[in-house]
């Protein structure tokens, strides 16, 4: 079952997607000040299962580097490919947003 507010391996919740389908998203891994791993699985959308991959790393001690990845198996059957191709260039989009989005909110607590 989803649980909120839980930020623990095995916390999950699901993601009303636009402009149609859901996710369930389920933390998997957390390494703490250097790693959050968060496996997706879809309906109704073109991603069949993803996982992204949260990194940090130490630069001095004013600044850390964010790295995200992610890992994308599309639906599609004999389509994956083009498919594939099309939800790449839109999450590389996403992606900026993403970490500028956690970016921000790391400022206001740091």
């Amino acid at each position: 079952s989803t649980r909120e507010q839980v930020f623990a391996v095995g916390a999950s919740r699901r993601c009303d997607l636009a402009p149609a389908g859901t996710a369930q998203e389920e933390i998997v891994e957390i390494v703490p000040t250097d790693r959050l791993v968060i496996q997706a699985k879809g309906s109704g959308g073109p991603i069949k299962q993803s996982q992204t991959t949260f990194s940090l790393a130490e630069i001095d001690a004013n600044a850390t580097r964010l790295t995200m990845s992610a890992e994308i198996q599309p639906k599609g059957g004999i389509f994956a490919g083009i498919i594939g191709k099309i939800i790449e260039r839109r999450l590389l989009k996403r992606a900026h947003i993403v970490v500028r989005d956690l970016a921000t909110s790391a400022e206001k607590f740091a």
